[in-house]
C-alpha cells in the first residue's frame, strides 16, 4: 500500500515538472508574441488613420476623426484655393487640355504639395494638444478644438462659394488634387509622424511626464 502511494506521488511530481517544462517556452513564445504587438500598436497609434484600430485612452476615435475631418476639409479648401487663382493665368488653355492628368501633374501637383504642407503645423498642434494628458493640457485642448471648428466653418464656406464659379474641368483638376493630397498625407506626413513618434517615445519616454 505505502509502495504504490509513494509511486504514485513519484508519478504526480513527475508529471508536475514535466507540465511546467513544456509550459515554460509556451509562455515566453506568447509573452514574445504580446510583446510584438504592443509594440506594432505602439507604432500605429502615431499614424492618425491607422490609429484608429488601436485603443489609446488620452487620445480617443472622436478625437482623431474631429483632427482628421480638420486636416481633410482644410487641405481641400486650399487646393481648391491655389487651382482657383493660379488656374486662371492660362486665359482658359488647361480647359480644353485632353490630357488631365499630365496637365495636372506639370503645372498644379507643386500646389497639392504646398497645401499639405501648409496644413502640417495646424495638424501637429491638434494632434499634440487633443493627445496629452486633459488635466495638464486643457487650455490648449480648448484652443485646439476652438480653431478646429472655425478651420471646418471657414473651409465649407470656402468650398461652396468657389464651386459656384468652377466648371467640370476644374472640378476633375480639383479631384485630383484632393485624391493625391490624401496619398500624400497618409503615405508621407502621416508615417513621418508615427516613426517620429515612435522614435520619441522609445529614446525619451512618454510626453506627458515632461508636462507640468
Amino acid at each position: 500500500m505505502n509502495s504504490d502511494l509513494k509511486y504514485s506521488e513519484k508519478l504526480s511530481s513527475s508529471l508536475i515538472e514535466n507540465l511546467y517544462v513544456e509550459e515554460e517556452p509556451r509562455s515566453s513564445k506568447y509573452e514574445l508574441q504580446s510583446d510584438d504587438r504592443l509594440e506594432l500598436e505602439e507604432l500605429i497609434d502615431g499614424h492618425l488613420i491607422l490609429g484608429f484600430w488601436v485603443h489609446r485612452p488620452g487620445f480617443s476615435r472622436l478625437s482623431r476623426l474631429f483632427t482628421l475631418i480638420t486636416v481633410v476639409l482644410f487641405e481641400l479648401m486650399l487646393e481648391e484655393v491655389l487651382l482657383f487663382v493660379y488656374g486662371n493665368s492660362d486665359n482658359g488653355e488647361i480647359m480644353g487640355s485632353q490630357d488631365l492628368v499630365s496637365n495636372y501633374i506639370n503645372k498644379y501637383l507643386g500646389y497639392t504639395i504646398l497645401a499639405v504642407i501648409t496644413v502640417i503645423p495646424i495638424e501637429a498642434f491638434m494632434i499634440a494638444s487633443l493627445s496629452l494628458n486633459r488635466k495638464q493640457t486643457s487650455n490648449w485642448a480648448a484652443a485646439s478644438i476652438v480653431i478646429g471648428i472655425l478651420i471646418m466653418i471657414g473651409s465649407v464656406v470656402g468650398i461652396f462659394v468657389m464651386n459656384s464659379q468652377m466648371d467640370f474641368e476644374w472640378y476633375a483638376l480639383w479631384g485630383l488634387s484632393f485624391f493625391t493630397g490624401i496619398l500624400l498625407e497618409a503615405g508621407i506626413v502621416e508615417s513621418f509622424f508615427m516613426f517620429a513618434r515612435y522614435f520619441v517615445i522609445q529614446s525619451f519616454g512618454p510626453f506627458d511626464k515632461y508636462i507640468k
